[in-house]
């Protein structure tokens, strides 16, 4: 190619600073200079602009173009997950063009999908320090520290997207779901009315309203309570239900919730004197003392709290939270004397909801049957209390008490008289004693009963299906982070080597994958599926999560079946698996990895 088949240009492409080159660029003399400014960059095109410099193109563009010889590869190994293969692509191109935000900036991107979250964050750092005008990378960085629960560093970094591009909605939304701004949607009919306020301009515009909606009180009100329950404002929120209680004095909700705002703002003697005009003139509402207990614990006085307490208390003695307060009880930290101390004030205040706690305090040691006896005579003083019910059912499950379950709970479950968690938690009871049959039959009916919810129809069909054994759970905790996301992806396991991934690394859970394998019909009715979370071939090693058995196959000789498998990431940290054949649902199990 001669000299004049090409020229230099200036482009404004961003790419540039990522591949660290200038932005006077060789172009070819056949192609439009217009295209060195369009998004994405014409790579290819200035590839051939080298080209056409031949042996006098020295450095950088000899070796970025060396080095982008990997490019197609690399987008093809990070679109499929190719995570180990990616960094090796990485390598050969640092090695050819060293030193460039693109390298750095991927290499960060396989950090984080390879378990490596702390090198992920570092790197993504250095990256958009070295080009702050670029938003996506602080983005980036952003998405990585909330993931691990860093709050303040995520919302300095995607303030820093913002400045970069002020309306960058990848980092307003990452500002909204970390309570660092808010979003606003003006007309809820219409997408694009969402607007993203800062927390200084929404409170100033919340504050604006109050003077607007004095005239409603349930209004003002509301937009007071909603204030304090988002705590994004609470200074309006102060603001708004004084002005609610100017306009409708002594109202009991705003008087209590006036009480907490002071509470929370650490005005402690003008939340005492607010809560006071509630009980003072309702003096036999249990809940006004319970709010006066916890402004008295937020002034630090011991003695006006346990007597706020003692008069809830004596006004309704179950009352579950002045209970637990009253007697100083942490979950799972309870004590005998504390337990001792709760029955003996049921007996004396005929209170069946301190021996529920009781009884759980004394199963939480591990003493179920004395946590038997204080559900059942929890049930003594309230046979038709329906909390009673719910916790006598699942204690007598623990237990294994089939004699009571069938003369104090299936009678009760047969009225159809209460919620559908006591016929839950009846199921629940039968199948720990045994009597799994029994316990599908039990949820079948409630879940075709009239008027069930979806969710409880879903809950008792998936259920059904984990009792059947048509479902199953893993017993190895899922790699989760505190964003609830896949820290690194799922995969099949083969015999040599990694199959496809099943869930995406970055996935929020819950999340499902479904995948077809092929199983030979050699005469064997089961097959076993190996799960992994991470690659061989990572800088951290893979997780093992066990093996997954499908039992049942027809043993058919020669050809193979086609199984269709789910794979189901639970909000919990683990991992269900299911199995259909020609849409009939196998048999599944699970087998723990091999320890060697």
């Amino acid at each position: 190619m001669t000299d004049t088949a090409v020229r230099w240009i200036e482009s404004k492409a961003w790419e540039l600073d990522l591949y660290g080159l200038p932005h006077r660029i060789p172009w070819p003399a056949d192609a439009d200079p217009a295209l060195a400014n369009e998004t994405p960059f014409d790579t290819p095109t200035l590839m051939r602009g080298i080209e056409a410099l031949g042996p006098d193109a020295g450095d950088p563009w000899r070796n970025f173009h060396l080095a982008a010889t990997h490019f197609e590869e690399l987008a093809e190994m990070l679109e499929d997950n190719e995570f180990p293969r990616a960094r090796q692509l990485l390598d050969e191109i640092e090695q050819l063009h060293p030193g460039t935000i693109f390298t750095q900036f991927h290499r960060a991107n396989v950090a984080k999908y390879d378990g490596e979250i702390d090198k992920a964050i570092a790197l993504y750092k250095a990256a958009a320090e070295r080009a702050p005008r670029y938003g996506f990378l602080w983005n980036n960085l952003g998405t990585a520290l909330a993931a691990e629960g860093r709050r303040d560093e995520a919302v300095a970094a995607f303030q820093n997207a913002v400045r970069a591009v002020p309306n960058d909605v990848t980092a307003l939304e990452g500002l909204a779901s970390l309570r660092a701004a808010v979003k606003v949607q003006r007309d809820p009919n219409d997408e694009k009315s969402v607007m993203y306020l800062d927390i200084p301009t929404f409170s100033k515009m919340a504050a604006e309203q109050i003077p607007h909606l004095a005239a409603d009180p349930d209004q003002i009100f509301a937009l007071g309570e909603q204030l304090l329950r988002d705590g994004l404002a609470p200074e309006v929120a102060t603001l708004a239900l004084e002005k609610a209680l100017e306009v409708r004095p002594g109202h009991p909700r705003t008087l209590l919730a006036l009480a907490a705002a002071y509470r929370q703002s650490g005005r402690h003697e003008e939340a005492r004197k607010t809560v006071t005009q509630f009980t003072d003139s309702h003096p036999e509402d249990a809940a006004g003392f319970v709010h006066l207990a916890q402004v008295e614990n937020a002034a630090g006085d011991t003695d006006a709290e346990r007597r706020a307490l003692d008069r809830a208390l004596e006004l309704d003695p179950n009352l579950q939270q002045a209970l637990g307060i009253r007697f100083g009880l942490a979950a799972g930290k309870a004590t005998e004397e504390q337990e001792r101390e709760l029955v003996a004030f049921a007996e004396e205040r005929k209170a069946p909801m301190a021996l529920l706690i009781a009884s759980s305090v004394a199963r939480d040691r591990g003493d179920i049957p004395t946590a038997v006896k204080h559900a059942a005579r929890a049930h003594d003083l309230a046979p038709d209390s329906e909390e009673v019910l719910l916790h006598y059912c699942a204690i007598l499950g623990e237990a294994k008490d089939i004699g009571r379950l069938s003369v104090h709970i299936e009678p009760r479950v047969a009225t159809g008289t209460f919620s559908k968690r006591l016929a839950w938690n009846f199921a629940q009871a039968l199948k720990q004693s045994g009597r799994t049959q029994e316990a599908v039959g039990v949820l079948i009916t409630a879940a075709s009963a009239e008027g069930t919810t979806p969710d409880f129809h879903q809950a008792a069909g998936a259920t059904i299906d984990f009792w059947n054994g048509l479902l199953i759970e893993g017993g190895v905790p899922l790699e989760v982070t505190k964003a609830a996301t896949l820290s690194r992806p799922i995969l099949l396991t083969l015999d040599d080597h990694d199959g496809g991934v099943i869930l995406n690394a970055g996935q929020s859970v819950p999340c499902e994958g479904k995948f077809p394998l092929r199983v030979p019909t050699d005469g064997r009715s089961e097959t076993r599926i190996a799960l992994q979370q991470g690659q061989t071939g990572s800088a951290v090693e893979p997780l093992h999560l066990g093996t997954f058995i499908v039992r049942g196959l027809p043993p058919v000789t020669g050809g193979a079946h086609t199984l269709q498998c789910h794979a189901i990431a639970t909000p919990q940290g683990s991992l269900i698996f299911r199995a259909v054949l020609n849409n009939r649902e196998q048999r599944v199990a699970w087998e723990a990895a091999t320890v060697t």
